[in-house]
């Protein structure tokens, strides 16, 4: 009974570390992050056009618009590299089991 525990250990270990190497490795293809990047910049210009359109400007709402569209482009950006940037990835329970294997 005790290798079956085991065995059920190991295959739970086995399976989310290769979850956590796909995690790493999956990354946002290169036409997406444009794609992203040029719909921020477009959505920026509408926003221009419009006001110059108008004859109106309302700088509060298009500082708010461009900081929120740049806000979720980082963000993106930054979910995309789970090893760098503000948003990290802990190993901290990797580490944690790879101390206690060593014992």
């Amino acid at each position: 009974m005790a290798h079956l525990s085991l065995t059920n250990t190991l295959n739970t270990v086995t399976s989310s570390h290769a979850a956590r190497l796909a995690a790493i490795r999956d990354r946002l293809p290169t036409t997406i992050v444009a794609l992203l990047l040029l719909s921020a910049v477009v959505a920026a210009m509408l926003v221009g056009r419009e006001q110059g359109a108008s004859g109106e400007a309302d700088i509060a709402g298009t500082v708010c618009f461009i900081l929120l569209v740049s806000f979720v482009t980082f963000v993106t950006l930054d979910l995309n590299q789970p090893d760098r940037g503000l948003i990290t990835v802990s190993q901290e329970p990797m580490q944690r089991l790879l101390s206690t294997m060593s014992e």
